[in-house]
Protein backbone atom coordinates (compact mmCIF):
# COMPACT_ATOMS: atom_id res chain seq x y z
CA UNK A 1 0.00 0.00 0.00
CA UNK A 2 1.20 3.44 -0.75
CA UNK A 3 1.33 6.22 1.69
CA UNK A 4 -1.34 8.84 0.96
CA UNK A 5 0.09 11.39 3.34
CA UNK A 6 2.76 13.57 1.76
CA UNK A 7 5.79 14.60 3.65
CA UNK A 8 5.88 17.81 5.69
CA UNK A 9 2.48 19.48 5.51
CA UNK A 10 1.33 18.78 1.89
CA UNK A 11 -2.12 17.53 0.84
CA UNK A 12 -2.78 13.84 0.52
CA UNK A 13 -2.72 12.76 -3.15
CA UNK A 14 -6.10 11.02 -2.94
CA UNK A 15 -7.68 14.21 -1.68
CA UNK A 16 -6.27 16.18 -4.64
CA UNK A 17 -7.67 13.61 -7.09
CA UNK A 18 -11.04 13.65 -5.36
CA UNK A 19 -11.18 17.46 -5.55
CA UNK A 20 -10.22 17.42 -9.21
CA UNK A 21 -12.93 14.81 -9.98
CA UNK A 22 -15.53 16.86 -8.10
CA UNK A 23 -14.54 19.99 -10.06
CA UNK A 24 -14.90 18.13 -13.38
CA UNK A 25 -18.35 16.83 -12.38
CA UNK A 26 -19.48 20.36 -11.42
CA UNK A 27 -18.30 21.74 -14.78
CA UNK A 28 -20.17 18.99 -16.65
CA UNK A 29 -23.37 19.58 -14.68
CA UNK A 30 -23.21 23.36 -15.24
CA UNK A 31 -22.56 22.82 -18.96
CA UNK A 32 -25.63 20.58 -19.23
CA UNK A 33 -27.79 23.10 -17.38
CA UNK A 34 -26.67 25.91 -19.68
CA UNK A 35 -27.18 23.73 -22.77
CA UNK A 36 -30.74 22.83 -21.82
CA UNK A 37 -31.60 26.44 -20.98
CA UNK A 38 -30.35 27.61 -24.36
CA UNK A 39 -32.02 24.90 -26.44
CA UNK A 40 -35.30 24.86 -24.55
CA UNK A 41 -38.18 26.79 -26.10
CA UNK A 42 -38.94 29.99 -24.26
CA UNK A 43 -41.98 29.81 -22.10
CA UNK A 44 -44.83 31.86 -23.52
CA UNK A 45 -47.19 33.27 -20.97
CA UNK A 46 -50.75 32.26 -21.56
CA UNK A 47 -52.90 34.94 -23.07
CA UNK A 48 -56.13 35.63 -21.31
CA UNK A 49 -59.00 34.43 -23.38
CA UNK A 50 -61.63 36.97 -24.29
CA UNK A 51 -64.91 35.37 -23.51
CA UNK A 52 -67.18 38.19 -24.49
CA UNK A 53 -66.47 40.74 -27.22
CA UNK A 54 -67.92 44.19 -26.45
CA UNK A 55 -70.77 45.23 -28.76
CA UNK A 56 -69.00 48.37 -30.02
CA UNK A 57 -66.20 46.18 -31.40
CA UNK A 58 -68.64 43.92 -33.23
CA UNK A 59 -69.85 46.72 -35.52
CA UNK A 60 -68.93 46.47 -39.13
CA UNK A 61 -66.48 49.09 -40.38
CA UNK A 62 -68.28 51.61 -42.56
CA UNK A 63 -66.02 53.77 -44.74
CA UNK A 64 -68.40 56.72 -44.49
CA UNK A 65 -67.93 56.81 -40.71
CA UNK A 66 -64.12 57.15 -40.95
CA UNK A 67 -63.16 60.81 -40.63
CA UNK A 68 -60.97 62.02 -43.51
CA UNK A 69 -59.31 65.39 -43.63
CA UNK A 70 -60.02 66.96 -47.02
CA UNK A 71 -56.97 67.53 -49.22
CA UNK A 72 -55.96 70.99 -50.32
CA UNK A 73 -56.99 71.86 -53.81
CA UNK A 74 -54.20 71.12 -56.27
CA UNK A 75 -53.70 73.90 -58.78
CA UNK A 76 -53.68 72.94 -62.42
CA UNK A 77 -50.35 73.22 -64.17
CA UNK A 78 -50.25 74.47 -67.69
CA UNK A 79 -47.93 72.52 -69.98
CA UNK A 80 -46.00 75.00 -72.08
CA UNK A 81 -43.80 72.66 -74.09
CA UNK A 82 -44.47 69.14 -75.20
CA UNK A 83 -41.57 66.74 -75.24
CA UNK A 84 -41.13 64.80 -78.41
CA UNK A 85 -39.48 61.44 -78.02
CA UNK A 86 -38.57 61.06 -81.67
CA UNK A 87 -35.84 63.73 -81.48
CA UNK A 88 -33.16 61.22 -80.45
CA UNK A 89 -33.52 59.67 -83.90
CA UNK A 90 -32.64 63.09 -85.37
CA UNK A 91 -29.43 63.17 -83.29
CA UNK A 92 -28.43 59.77 -84.62
CA UNK A 93 -29.39 60.74 -88.16
CA UNK A 94 -27.40 63.97 -87.92
CA UNK A 95 -24.34 62.00 -86.78
CA UNK A 96 -24.58 59.78 -89.84
CA UNK A 97 -25.09 62.76 -92.14
CA UNK A 98 -22.25 64.73 -90.52
CA UNK A 99 -19.67 62.40 -92.06
CA UNK A 100 -20.76 63.48 -95.55
CA UNK A 101 -22.48 66.85 -95.05
CA UNK A 102 -21.78 68.50 -91.65
CA UNK A 103 -23.63 71.71 -92.59
CA UNK A 104 -26.85 69.80 -93.29
CA UNK A 105 -26.42 67.90 -90.01
CA UNK A 106 -25.96 71.25 -88.24
CA UNK A 107 -29.28 72.49 -89.62
CA UNK A 108 -30.93 69.31 -88.33
CA UNK A 109 -29.49 70.00 -84.86
CA UNK A 110 -30.78 73.56 -84.94
CA UNK A 111 -34.31 72.23 -85.51
CA UNK A 112 -34.29 70.19 -82.29
CA UNK A 113 -36.54 71.68 -79.58
CA UNK A 114 -34.76 70.61 -76.39
CA UNK A 115 -31.52 72.51 -75.62
CA UNK A 116 -29.84 69.43 -74.15
CA UNK A 117 -30.54 67.43 -77.31
CA UNK A 118 -29.37 70.31 -79.51
CA UNK A 119 -26.12 70.46 -77.54
CA UNK A 120 -25.64 66.72 -77.79
CA UNK A 121 -26.32 66.89 -81.51
CA UNK A 122 -23.74 69.66 -82.11
CA UNK A 123 -21.22 67.82 -79.92
CA UNK A 124 -21.77 64.66 -81.97
CA UNK A 125 -21.37 66.53 -85.27
CA UNK A 126 -18.17 68.22 -84.06
CA UNK A 127 -16.64 64.90 -83.06
CA UNK A 128 -17.71 62.95 -86.15
CA UNK A 129 -16.76 65.72 -88.61
CA UNK A 130 -13.63 66.66 -86.57
CA UNK A 131 -14.59 70.35 -86.85
CA UNK A 132 -14.47 72.36 -83.60
CA UNK A 133 -16.56 75.20 -85.07
CA UNK A 134 -19.68 73.13 -84.27
CA UNK A 135 -18.68 73.25 -80.57
CA UNK A 136 -19.34 76.99 -80.68
CA UNK A 137 -23.05 76.35 -81.36
CA UNK A 138 -23.48 74.50 -78.04
CA UNK A 139 -25.41 76.51 -75.43
CA UNK A 140 -24.21 74.70 -72.28
CA UNK A 141 -20.87 76.08 -71.13
CA UNK A 142 -19.71 72.76 -69.68
CA UNK A 143 -20.69 70.75 -72.77
CA UNK A 144 -19.05 73.34 -75.00
CA UNK A 145 -15.79 73.07 -73.01
CA UNK A 146 -15.93 69.26 -73.21
CA UNK A 147 -16.43 69.49 -76.95
CA UNK A 148 -13.42 71.77 -77.46
CA UNK A 149 -11.32 69.62 -75.10
CA UNK A 150 -12.14 66.44 -77.04
CA UNK A 151 -11.06 68.06 -80.33
CA UNK A 152 -7.97 69.84 -78.97
CA UNK A 153 -5.49 67.16 -80.14
CA UNK A 154 -6.65 67.87 -83.72
CA UNK A 155 -6.86 71.67 -83.39
CA UNK A 156 -4.48 73.33 -80.93
CA UNK A 157 -6.54 76.54 -80.99
CA UNK A 158 -9.52 74.64 -79.48
CA UNK A 159 -7.89 74.86 -76.02
CA UNK A 160 -8.02 78.67 -76.17
CA UNK A 161 -11.81 78.54 -76.69
CA UNK A 162 -12.41 76.62 -73.45
CA UNK A 163 -14.08 78.98 -70.95
CA UNK A 164 -13.20 77.14 -67.71
CA UNK A 165 -9.68 78.20 -66.72
CA UNK A 166 -8.69 74.88 -65.13
CA UNK A 167 -9.96 72.88 -68.10
CA UNK A 168 -8.14 75.26 -70.46
CA UNK A 169 -4.83 74.77 -68.58
CA UNK A 170 -5.30 70.98 -68.56
CA UNK A 171 -6.05 71.04 -72.26
CA UNK A 172 -2.81 72.92 -72.99
CA UNK A 173 -0.86 70.48 -70.78
CA UNK A 174 -2.37 67.56 -72.69
CA UNK A 175 -1.39 69.10 -76.03
CA UNK A 176 2.14 69.77 -74.72
CA UNK A 177 2.48 66.12 -73.66
CA UNK A 178 1.33 64.87 -77.03
CA UNK A 179 3.77 66.99 -79.04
Amino acid sequence: MTNTVPEEGGFPVALVWAGLAALIIIVIILSLIIYFKITAEPAVPEIEKIEKIPEELKEEIVPEKIPITPAKEIPEVEVKEEIEFETTIDVEESREISFKDPERASRMCSDLKLPAERDLCFFTIAKSSLKPEFCGKISSRMTKDQCYFSLAPLDIDACNKILDETARKNCKKLIALQT
